[in-house]
């Protein structure tokens, strides 16, 4: 009667740890590796997910850093990107409508469906999100726009449609930090 008892403790102790463990994979396959980036003119800074050598810092020379990752079974692209906007407002709120107008432009041009354009703020700058529709394509992108004195800070992630909000995309566009 003891050995039956602590059979079925052995198996209910087992079912349990095997439970937890089971809770835990969701978190252990999230875990990356999270690489810095820096804009050499110090407008930002950012972290992009996998490993780093696929990208260097940002430099004047170089506007840009971002690479392409694998991530649960598709490709995903994350950049951070610097551009000239020597036509940006100089006021403040006008940045909003401004960043507005460039991606419904671009949108257009590129053929994509404009899914969302929602205003976004980090670091006392207003800024616009956008998610696109690339259906010839594929695949959707997400963007963050954000007026840094004379040039856009751009974010952008794209990938297969309803990843969007993944918690590795979420970190990446939470990572931004624009320097003044």
């Amino acid at each position: 009667m003891a050995e039956r008892g602590r059979r079925a403790a052995t198996r209910g102790w087992l079912a349990a740890a095997l439970l937890a463990f089971a809770l835990c994979l969701p978190a252990l396959a999230q875990e990356r590796d999270w690489q810095p980036v820096q804009d050499s003119t110090g407008l930002y800074r950012a972290l992009l997910p996998g490993k780093a050598d696929g990208y260097d810092d940002v430099t004047a020379s170089r506007p840009a850093a971002g690479h392409n990752v694998e991530l649960d079974g598709g490709s995903h692209y994350f950049e951070v990107h610097r551009l000239e906007a020597r036509d940006a407002p100089a006021d403040r709120s006008a940045h909003g409508a401004y960043l507005r107008s460039r991606i419904e432009a671009s949108v257009a041009a590129a053929s994509g469906t404009l899914m969302s354009l929602e205003p976004v703020a980090a670091d006392g700058f207003v800024g616009s999100e956008a998610i696109v529709d690339f259906p010839a394509m594929g695949g959707r992108v997400r963007q963050r726009h954000f007026v840094v004195g004379r040039h856009i800070v751009q974010q952008t992630w794209s990938g297969p449609p309803g990843e969007e909000r993944s918690p590795d995309v979420e970190q990446f566009f939470a990572s931004l930090k624009l320097l003044p």
